[in-house]
């Protein structure tokens, strides 16, 4: 039986799940709040396991079984497409691909795009703020170019993630086409796994910091 919940107080782990054989299993990312990668710890207590290999995209989600022995993982990262395959745990062998999505990754290397970025900024009261940006095909830093700042700025969701299909990524693309750059910024208090004072600071103050 897995017994799924969300961290509660710190929110730096993120999908906690709990299975047989004394393991405890969880996707976290202790160095980049926009990636996820499934670790175990031993619910006897002892230092936590990374089980994604290190090679592996930013994002990872697992479905594992209820013997804990087999996962389905769907892997992506902010330029590349999802790739899912059963793999065995905890040694993370890959056993078959069941979806390489090829003619995804085809069609949108036709397309004609310009370069896309993630990078993080300091904010004047020193908060680290991460993001991305998508740039037109003809970008030149050099000129002047309009931008739209796609903002959510709620404690619900993330929107800087490393991973394929950033929300409205193909109304974004499009836009770029047209000349716009495309910047989205995750604001205090989103649910990324930075820790409790990142995460409640919003608590009464929704739209202000």
């Amino acid at each position: 039986e897995r017994a799924a919940a969300r961290a509660g107080d710190d929110g730096d782990v993120q999908g906690i799940v709990g299975l047989e054989g004394g393991w405890l299993y969880y996707l976290a990312s202790p160095d980049d709040p926009t990636q996820r990668f499934l670790y175990r710890v031993a619910l006897a207590g002892g230092t936590p396991e990374r089980l994604t290999p290190a090679e592996a995209p930013g994002w990872n989600e697992y479905e594992i079984a209820p013997g804990g022995d087999l996962a389905i993982v769907t892997a992506s990262s902010f330029s590349s497409v999802p790739v899912s395959a059963m793999v065995e745990l905890p040694g993370h062998a890959r056993i078959r691909v069941l979806e390489d999505n090829a003619a995804a990754a085809a069609a949108h290397a036709a397309l004609r795009l310009g370069a896309r970025e993630r990078f993080r900024v300091t904010t004047l009261s020193g908060i680290e703020l991460d993001g991305w940006a998508l740039y037109p095909p003809d970008f030149d830093p050099r000129e002047r170019w309009p931008v739209l700042f796609h903002v959510y700025g709620e404690p619900w969701g993330q929107t800087v993630q490393d991973r394929a299909g950033i929300r409205h990524e193909l109304w974004h693309l499009l836009l770029t086409q047209r000349g716009y750059v495309v910047i989205s910024l995750d604001g205090r208090g989103t649910p990324a796994p930075r820790g409790r004072e990142w995460r409640k600071c919003v608590y009464g103050s929704i739209g202000v910091l």
